[in-house]
């Protein structure tokens, strides 16, 4: 491996978790490097991270003052449920906002054509109220105004975070997912710095960004992609939709958690399933209570099954109201629980009680088609046996062996498969699978082979350098 420990390494991110791919990107920089700069947003919560007197922090402040972002963001969302309550309730709720944070009047005067309006809701009769249709042109305004936000503070970072990195002067970039990118790419560029951006996921493609940011910013994703020297990808599916896309290769790194070896070894595979009468076949959720993840077929699937099936949902989400909701008007009280959520570092010995890990992800976009979830190897850590919806990563793994999927959004198709888990021996065997996937792709054999792609990129880089000064 290259010695870096007289160089300086920087890392652009926009958000990232301790123990997740940004996490652990962060815990080889301090490994390799002799000083680590984190350039993230104003907002990064960085008491978390690994401490080291190697590692600075730099936090980019916001383009609007984060009080009145605040304010923006609320008029939004009160607007959008305006037609749901009555005109002098939702008056009486903006009013006691916005005297809440004392800045109506400079949002009076920074953002009169916003405050107008949003004004201009309260005029109509509550009939006119009610036909979305008549406030179309509001809508489309205000969900503008949200674009116009978001668009505001990735430019902002993307400009603030090279000139930091043009103070810094690194030897070698970091840029995680898309928002780290921009930034990393004009400095490296222009430097000549070698640039190494890990995508995490297809983030164009995710849920929450509109069919007008993506038009916009897929020539900048591609800008940012052509002037990088390695790219580190989660899975296949990812690699090939961006080769096709932008014509860029890289290095699969899969997104394997590190848990200790005794994970692998405990758990509860020779439990016995003894009293069919009572819900002793647990089956586990893990994550986040979203759309797209196929909470809600999941849910209604435990309809079709006996009652020694048992659902447990860990986790936590906007979504929690609705799928509690759906429990009672089903009347699955006696075969769904909410689990309260455990830190990160906790999961894999929070779900080893169960005996199915569960992932019934629909594909609503790209992103969640060829998503590879950290929680199917944090199953596979507890010892459960796996069960998915048909994405390609988890076919690609069905074949392999190591888990069985069943049709996306199909709650029948999901309980004949589970109905298969009753037979013990069955049950044991799929755990016992289950198993070999993280002994057979550890996170240490990932790890070793990030480790020489990072070795080869600066060693080509280095003869090129060579060549150039000759």
């Amino acid at each position: 491996m290259t010695n870096l420990k007289d160089k300086k390494v920087a890392i652009v991110a926009l958000k990232g978790a301790p123990l997740g791919r940004f996490g652990r990107t962060l815990n080889r920089c301090l490994n390799l490097a002799g000083e680590v700069h984190l350039i993230v947003p104003y907002n990064f919560d960085s008491s978390t991270l690994t401490k080291s007197d190697r590692l600075i922090i730099h936090q980019i402040p916001g383009f609007i003052r984060a009080e009145i972002r605040l304010v923006i963001l609320e008029i939004i969302k009160i607007s959008r449920s305006v037609l749901l309550f009555p005109i002098k309730q939702t008056r009486e709720k903006l009013r006691t906002f916005l005297k809440y944070f004392g800045v109506f009047y400079a949002l009076k005067k920074i953002y009169h054509k916003i405050l107008k309006s949003f004004v201009a809701l309260f005029r109509f009769r509550k009939k006119e109220l009610l036909h979305a249709r008549e406030n179309v042109e509001i809508a489309f305004f205000l969900r503008g105004a949200r674009t116009l936000l978001r668009l505001g503070n990735w430019i902002n970072f993307w400009i603030k975070s090279n000139r930091l990195l043009q103070n810094i002067e690194p030897d070698l970039v970091f840029s995680c997912d898309f928002p780290g990118l921009p930034g990393a790419a004009k400095y490296s560029k222009k430097n000549k710095v070698v640039h190494i951006h890990d995508a995490h996921e297809l983030y164009l493609e995710s849920t929450s960004i509109t069919r007008f940011e993506k038009r916009i910013l897929t020539p900048v994703e591609k800008y940012g992609l052509s002037e990088i020297d390695g790219l580190v990808i989660v899975n296949e599916s990812i690699k090939s939709e961006l080769r096709n896309r932008y014509g860029v290769d890289g290095v699969v790194i899969r997104n394997i958690p590190s848990v200790p070896i005794s994970y692998q070894a405990a758990g509860t595979l020779d439990t016995e399933l003894t009293d069919n009468s009572s819900p002793n076949i647990r089956i586990v959720y893990s994550g986040g209570f979203l759309p797209g993840r196929g909470l809600f077929t999941l849910i209604q699937t435990m309809q079709y099954l006996p009652s020694n099936f048992r659902l447990d949902l860990l986790g936590f989400g906007p979504l929690e109201a609705e799928l509690r909701e759906l429990v009672i008007r089903e009347d699955l009280e006696s075969s769904v629980s909410f689990l309260n959520p455990v830190a990160q570092n906790k999961v894999v010995e929070a779900l080893m009680y169960a005996n199915i890990g569960i992932l019934p992800y629909e594909p609503v976009s790209l992103n969640n088609l060829y998503s590879l979830p950290n929680k199917i190897f944090e199953y596979s850590a507890a010892g459960l046996a796996i069960v998915s919806s048909n994405l390609p990563e988890m076919v690609r793994l069905e074949v392999e062996g190591f888990l069985e999927t069943f049709q996306a959004g199909e709650s029948k198709s999901l309980a004949l498969l589970l109905l298969k888990y009753e037979n013990p021996a069955f049950l044991k065997s799929r755990r016992s699978s289950s198993r070999a996937l993280l002994i057979e792709n550890s996170s240490e054999k990932e790890e070793a082979k990030y480790l020489t792609y990072l070795s080869n990129i600066l060693e080509t880089n280095r003869r090129a350098e060579s060549e150039g000064e000759r």
